[in-house]
């Protein structure tokens, strides 16, 4: 289910007054979206948030979690690409080794 979805559920039960009948609903949506109030930079009124301010956070905090999601994926890129390089060079000190112990042998 979609961000946006959860949010108007969690809006319209709270608009009337109902409690959200699924716990997990108010637990998949993200804190800043449980209080959603909005203090005029104006007027200083604090007002809740309309369904279209509603959806535009929801986006937000959509693009805020793939970017999140997508920087975790670039570090795990990051360290297996690493760990392969780390592999050859531990795979290349292995081969020389051999060869040295090799030679060793023929010598004595």
């Amino acid at each position: 289910m979609s961000c946006f979805v959860l949010v108007l559920k969690q809006k319209a039960a709270r608009d009337s007054g109902m409690a959200p009948s699924n716990a997990a609903l108010s637990a998949s949506i993200p804190p800043m979206m449980m209080s959603n109030p909005v203090v005029s930079a104006a007027t200083g009124t604090t007002t809740p948030l309309s369904l279209a301010a509603a959806a535009v956070t929801a986006a937000q905090w959509l693009a805020v979690a793939q970017q999140q999601q997508q920087q975790v994926a670039a570090a795990q890129n990051i360290t297996v690409d690493s760990l392969i390089v780390q592999q050859n060079q531990l795979q290349e000190q292995i081969r020389q080794s051999e060869q040295n112990l090799a030679a060793q042998h023929t010598v004595c």
